[in-house]
């Protein structure tokens, strides 16, 4: 064996140090990310579409390996991710988070490796990976109960294969580069559009011969579809119907390609924008709107062509939103989804910290873009994977974490374009790079400008604190619920929800002054809802005021007159109250709208009942 001499110990170390250091970087940073909240339901409180993952893997994880018997609304491959855990490991979340975190880390390894491929030489694919262990988004997705690292992961680890395939040709690379990106597709499903693009590169940038060039690109294809394709079959299996990956394709295009579409998410006024219940008002719209019961797949199929027909009658209008979502993609604004990143940076040392952000990487990337193209060779992989995703992105709506599987991709554009000004100054050749300096200032101003005259600080932020504070209430940390309600109420001071979640803490925590002055502020701010009075009565009824509770539930049958629950309530409250006559008459119009419907008839036989006893007293009143 040959002995290990000083100059392999130096080649080691040169090697192993820079994503090593680059591991440890990212790692430490999302783990006291996650530290700060270990057990805190700022990050544990799952609402949204995390919500709706845990809830899938838990099926998945008692035993339904199909998750299901309808056709999956959502991207599967997160679900499943998580049903591994709560089956063979853990249900505690923070553990999944250092799961999570370690694969994050090492996608900023992977920026490096690519770096190393594509700059050909360590310190500009050492800064890369850095850049990436210090993106605030890339950190807090890192970090919560969401799929998105794991898009970034596959997408980084396929194109990092697919450069190392220059080096040994082969089938294998191509085939396992494609099962990467099938992998990917199965967390945001606009990722399988570049199925049919990445082998261009095949075909347009390799040296073998055409007939080798064809076949790594089907090889390529074929470890698509080996992941994609499972998926195909189970659907089928299950619904009847050909659907590739999910049935929500369809919605999610409408909704970013309708008249009323302005580049962000706007949800068309006849759903409730729920991860629970979207889906459902999309499949009864369709259906009303067809004259027929639609399935899952139909109903997407609906959508979707109704999109394009917007599109094709409106070709400027069309053309106007892509240029807006453009526009979008390049402003450095995270726009929220289930997190605000800009409430998380309020509340993180981590994310308040120097961590770096889309304003700054932007200006650069969109330089390194241009200067790349020089060494189109090179760069040719990025280029093309990062176009193609960016007609995917002006398809959709602008979410900040719809753009992230090609934040790496920015990352390691802007360092090039710094890396390539460092060595024209080194050249002496000072032209070039002072052109590139002169067009910076105006790249940062265009990228870091207001489009939608909102504080990023601010807009949002009265759902979000909601939310939170939603989640500290099932948590019966009623002390901090009631403070990030009152900043909610402070970004918004119109909402029903938070007066009544703050009347039910108040009532529950033995204040009913409070809690009356809650409810009241509710019935003030949302006097057209029927259930906000419905549940103001059962507060006064539950405190014996029944007066206000029956004039509470008298308004809520005035405006929803058709709910048989509102009429019972008011005859339960008015047998209360000894008016049995008119209990008998709200019983009475409770049963006529709803027969079979048990507690306005039991409430009916006992204000008859009741009234017939009144009446025996009033005729008999020794006895």
């Amino acid at each position: 064996m040959k002995p290990i001499v000083a100059k392999d110990v130096t080649s080691i170390i040169k090697r192993t140090l820079p994503p090593a250091a680059i591991f440890i970087v990212a790692f430490l940073l999302r783990f006291f990310y996650i530290l700060q909240f270990k057990g805190d339901p700022f990050l544990d409180c799952l609402f949204l579409d995390p919500l709706y993952y845990s809830d899938m893997a838990k099926k998945i994880a008692s035993g339904d390996i199909l998750a299901g018997s309808e056709i999956f609304e959502m991207t599967p491959l997160y679900p499943y991710f998580l049903a591994f855990f709560y089956r063979f490991v853990t249900t505690d979340l923070f553990t999944i988070r250092l799961v999570q975190i370690i694969i994050g880390s090492t996608s900023c390894v992977l920026v490096y490796a690519i770096g190393r491929e594509v700059f050909k030489t360590r310190p500009p694919a050492f800064f890369a990976g850095i850049v990436a262990s210090m993106y605030g988004y890339l950190i807090m997705e890192d970090g919560i109960i969401m799929k998105t690292f794991l898009a970034v992961f596959f997408v980084l680890l396929m194109t990092l294969i697919l450069l190392r395939s220059e080096r040994r040709p082969s089938a294998g690379f191509p085939y396992f580069a494609g099962i990467c990106l099938g992998l990917s597709a199965l967390i945001a499903e606009n990722i399988v559009l570049l199925i049919p693009v990445v082998p261009l590169w095949f075909l347009t940038f390799r040296n073998e011969r055409l007939k080798a060039r064809i076949l790594m690109g089907l090889f390529f294809i074929i470890g698509a579809f080996t992941v994609i394709l499972p998926i195909t079959i189970r659907n089928y299996y299950v619904g009847g119907e050909f659907v590739l990956i999910t049935s929500g394709g369809g919605e999610v295009f409408f909704t970013a390609n309708n008249p009323d579409s302005d580049g962000t998410y706007k949800a068309p006024d006849f759903i409730i924008p729920s991860t629970s219940v979207e889906h459902v008002d999309f499949r009864r719209k369709a259906s009303e709107l067809t004259g027929r019961k639609l399935t899952r797949g139909e109903s997407s199929s609906y959508w979707f062509h109704r999109g394009l027909r917007f599109i094709i009658e409106n070709p400027m209008q069309y053309i106007r939103l892509e240029l807006r979502k453009l526009l979008f993609f390049w402003n450095y604004y995270e726009y929220p989804d289930n997190h605000n990143y800009y409430l998380h940076r309020m509340h993180s040392g981590v994310l308040g910290g120097p961590v770096i952000g889309f304003g700054v990487v932007a200006p650069f990337a969109i330089a390194g873009i241009f200067l790349s193209i020089g060494q189109m060779r090179r760069f040719a992989v990025l280029h093309i994977v990062f176009a193609a995703y960016l007609v995917t992105f002006l398809i959709v709506f602008n979410y900040a974490r719809f753009r992230l599987p090609v934040v790496p991709f920015l990352i390691l554009f802007g360092v090039y374009s710094i890396w390539w000004t460092m060595e024209k100054v080194r050249e002496r050749k000072f032209w070039p790079p002072l052109l590139v300096i002169g067009v910076l200032p105006l790249l940062f101003f265009l990228v870091n400008r207001d489009m939608m005259g909102r504080d990023p600080y601010k807009f949002g932020m009265d759902v979000n604190y909601s939310n939170l504070a939603n989640c500290y209430q099932d948590a019966e940390d009623y002390e901090r619920a009631i403070g990030y309600f009152e900043k909610s109420l402070f970004f918004n001071p119109r909402q029903v929800v938070v007066f009544i979640n703050m009347g039910d803490i108040f009532a529950i925590t033995g204040k009913p002054g409070l809690a009356e002055e809650m409810y009241m502020r509710a019935a003030e701010t949302g006097s057209r809802y029927a259930n906000v009075h419905a549940k103001i009565g059962d507060f006064f009824a539950s405190i014996g005021k029944l007066d206000m509770a029956i004039n509470e539930y008298e308004r809520a049958v005035s405006i929803k007159p058709q709910v048989p629950e509102y009429h019972t309530v008011l005859g339960f409250a008015m047998m209360r109250n000894g008016d049995y006559t008119g209990a008998i008459e709200a019983f009475t119009r409770a049963v006529r709208l709803r027969p079979d419907f048990a507690p306005a008839r039991y409430g009916l036989s006992e204000a008859n009942l009741a009234l017939q006893q009144k009446k025996k007293a009033v005729k008999n009143p020794d006895k």
